[in-house]
């Protein structure tokens, strides 16, 4: 992983964790997405991993009201930061500091979760690839994303997301099933997204909840 990134996030996330900041970003954004998570309980018992997880605000949010969500044996996450991590463990939670390309690791998992950082990655048909071989054979991909051109904080290069470019990582992963939800947060359009190949198995599913 690049010294210069690891920098630039944990400066990031030890400023707001200094200040306390119980919400970071776009207060509208982070409201969708604690939504969008509450309203699919069939998913709170399948294994996770939050990729890019950071201080795990989403995770916290959920945690306090019920623990079928995130505990000891079914979330996991993962995150270049070092501050961010080292707070999350704190609160109990599974992280680890590391680049999740290039993470070792024998574990699989039914659902990958990307709030608001799979933008920041240079080639998602990378990410793809990891997925592909960190998934169980059912799985869910879930995530938030900027549609519009953006500078990233560490590069200065811009990163492009739209609906095709999705759809294309979407069928590299051969997640058919799909679920996506166009919004604008003063004038800039996000999508907030769910894709799975669970169309076998939608009984199991449902008997999560």
């Amino acid at each position: 992983m690049a010294n210069e990134h690891v920098k630039y996030w944990d400066n990031f996330w030890g400023r707001h964790i200094e200040a306390e900041d119980v919400i970071i970003g776009n207060p509208e954004r982070y409201k969708r997405i604690i939504n969008f998570i509450w309203n699919r309980p069939q998913y709170f018992k399948l294994n996770k991993l939050d990729v890019g997880c950071g201080t795990c605000q989403y995770v916290f949010r959920i945690r306090n009201y019920t623990n079928h969500y995130v505990n000891v044996n079914n979330w996991r996450g993962v995150d270049l930061s070092k501050v961010a991590v080292k707070y999350a463990q704190s609160k109990g939670l599974r992280a680890k500091q590391a680049d999740f390309l290039e993470w070792d690791t024998p574990l699989k998992f039914e659902c990958f979760t990307f709030w608001n950082s799979l933008e920041y990655f240079e080639d998602i048909t990378r990410v793809a690839h990891k997925i592909d071989t960190l998934a169980d054979k059912y799985f869910s991909v879930q995530g938030n994303v900027p549609l519009y051109k953006m500078k990233t904080n560490t590069d200065g290069s811009k990163r492009f997301l739209d609906i095709r470019s999705m759809s294309a990582f979407w069928d590299r992963l051969g997640l058919f099933n799909r679920e996506y939800e166009v919004y604008g947060i003063d004038g800039y359009p996000y999508l907030l997204f769910e894709a799975n190949n669970f169309q076998e198995l939608s009984k199991t599913i449902e008997d999560l909840a």
